[in-house]
C-alpha cells in the first residue's frame, strides 16, 4: 500500500543515535514507532505500527521505509504473520484468509513459493511445491470428498507423473498434461489393470492417436491392444522428430530420426538401435557404423562431401577424428592417432607421390621417424625448427616400422 509522505507528528523526540519515536499522521496511514532521518528524507526504521485508513493494520520490523523481518498484516484479504523482504511477504509465514482457506509455508515477492500447506475453503488441502503463486513440482492433493492426487504439477495443473484415487478406490496411474490423462497410463479396478494410452482424458484402445507427454513431446501413432504398434511419428520439445515403427510400446523396426544437421536412420530393437545405422549430415557427409543393443559395435565408415574417407572411431557430433584410417583426396592415405582432427601421436602417412612418413606427429607434420622415398630408400628424419632433417638409414624394410 502507498504511503503519501505529506505528514504531521506528534511526540516525536530522539531516541539514540539518530533515531527517533513518535506517532506520525500522513494523508492516508497513521504511523507509531521508529524513525530515522535519511537524504532521502524520513524512513520507518525499527519497529512500528501502520494503521491505514482502510483499517488495514501493520505491526513489525521495518528497514529504510520498507516492511523488513517479522510482521504482521492484518487487512482486506486476512491476516499474515511472518517474514518480509522489502516490502513484500518473503520467507516463511502464514496467511489466513477471510474466505477461510489457510497457508502456512514459503513465500517470495508476495507470491506462495517453495514447501507449503494450503487448506481450501471447502477442507481439501495441498502439501507440496509452489512457484510464482501456483503448485508446481511435486504435491498431494486431497479433496473434500476423499479422492486425492499424489504427484507432479505445472502452473496449477496436474502435470507429470501422478497417481489418482477415486472415491470407489480404483486409482490411474500415470502422465498427465494440463490437468487430463495424457500418454502412457494404467487404470486399475480392484484385480483389473488397464493399460493403455490416454489421449484428451480418454483411453485408446484400437486406432490413431496424438497426445503431448508432461514435457512437451508430440506423439503421432497407431494403438492396437492399447500400445503403440505400427508407424508413427514424434515431434519431440527440444525441435527434434522421428519416423518411427512401435512393437508393444517400444521402438522397433526401421526408424528414422531428424535432428538439426543430421538424419539418423536404421533398426532399432528393444527401443534401442540395433544393426546398421546411416546418418546423413545436410552437409553432404555420410556415416555408416553397426550399433547392437543401443551401442556402438563397429568402427565408423565416414564419407566426407569432398571425397575424403575415414575408417575408424570418431565423435560423431562434432566429426573429430581419434583413431583410424583416413584417405585425403589428392594427399594421400595417413594410418594412426588423430587429435584436434589432424595427424597427432603414432602413425604413418602414405603420400600420393609416393612418400612415407612413419613416426610421432603432432599438428599434421612428421616430428621424429623416418621417411621412404620411392625409390625405396629409407631415411632418419627429425624436425628442428620447423624443417625436417634427414639422415640416411640402413634399414630398407619400411614395412617393419609399422
Amino acid at each position: 500500500m502507498r504511503v503519501d509522505y505529506s505528514k504531521d507528528y506528534s511526540n516525536e523526540y530522539i531516541v539514540e543515535n539518530g533515531r527517533y519515536y513518535g506517532t506520525y499522521y500522513f494523508q492516508n496511514v497513521v504511523y507509531e514507532g521508529n524513525w530515522i532521518h535519511t537524504p532521502e528524507g524520513e524512513k520507518f526504521h525499527g519497529e512500528g505500527t501502520l494503521t491505514y485508513n482502510d483499517g488495514s493494520t501493520f505491526n513489525g520490523h521495518f528497514s529504510y521505509g520498507k516492511k523488513d523481518g517479522f510482521g504482521v498484516l492484518n487487512d482486506k484479504e486476512g491476516v499474515y504473520s511472518g517474514l518480509w523482504k522489502n516490502g513484500k511477504r518473503d520467507g516463511y509465514g502464514t496467511q489466513q484468509y477471510k474466505s477461510g482457506a489457510l497457508y502456512i509455508g514459503n513465500w517470495k515477492e508476495d507470491k506462495l513459493d517453495g514447501k507449503g500447506f494450503l487448506i481450501y475453503p471447502d477442507q481439501s488441502t495441498y502439501e507440496g511445491g509452489f512457484k510464482n503463486g501456483k503448485k508446481c513440482g511435486y504435491g498431494e492433493f486431497r479433496f473434500k470428498n476423499g479422492e486425492s492426487y499424489m504427484g507432479e504439477f505445472k502452473d496449477g495443473l496436474k502435470h507429470g507423473y501422478g497417481i489418482f484415487t477415486y472415491l470407489d478406490g480404483s486409482t490411474y496411474t500415470g502422465n498427465w498434461y494440463e490437468n487430463k490423462r495424457q500418454g502412457f497410463g494404467t487404470l486399475t479396478r480392484g484385480e483389473v489393470e488397464e493399460k493403455g494410452i490416454w489421449d484428451e482424458d480418454v483411453c485408446k484402445r484400437e486406432g490413431r492417436a496424438s497426445f503431448i507427454l508432461p514435457n512437451g513431446d508430440v506423439y503421432i501413432v497407431e494403438i492396437r491392444n492399447g500400445q503403440l504398434n505400427g508407424k508413427g511419428t514424434i515431434n519431440y520439445h527440444t525441435g527434434e522428430s522421428m519416423e518411427a515403427s512401435f512393437l508393444n510400446n517400444e521402438l522397433n523396426g526401421h526408424c528414422t530420426y531428424y535432428k538439426e544437421g543430421l538424419i539418423f536412420s536404421g533398426q532399432f530393437v528393444g527401443g534401442k538401435p540395433d544393426g546398421k545405422m546411416l546418418i546423413n549430415y545436410t552437409n553432404g557427409d555420410a556415416c555408416k557404423q553397426v550399433w547392437e543393443n543401443g551401442k556402438p559395435k563397429s568402427s565408423v565408415e565416414f564419407y566426407f562431401a569432398n571425397g575424403d574417407t575415414f575408417l575408424g572411431t570418431m565423435n560423431l557430433e562434432t566429426k573429430e577424428k581419434l583413431n583410424g584410417i583416413f584417405t585425403q583426396k589428392g594427399v594421400g592415405i595417413y594410418r594412426g592417432e588423430f587429435a584436434n582432427n589432424v595427424p597427432n601421436g603414432k602413425g604413418v602417412f602414405s603420400f600420393q607421390n609416393g612418400v612415407r612418413h612413419m613416426g610421432e606427429f603432432k599438428d599434421g607434420k612428421l616430428q621424429k621417424g623416418y621417411e621412404e622415398r620411392p625409390n625405396g630408400e629409407v631415411y632418419k628424419a627429425i624436425r628442428k625448427l620447423g624443417k625436417l632433417f634427414y639422415k640416411k638409414d640402413k634399414t630398407k624394410n619400411f614395412e617393419l616400422f609399422y
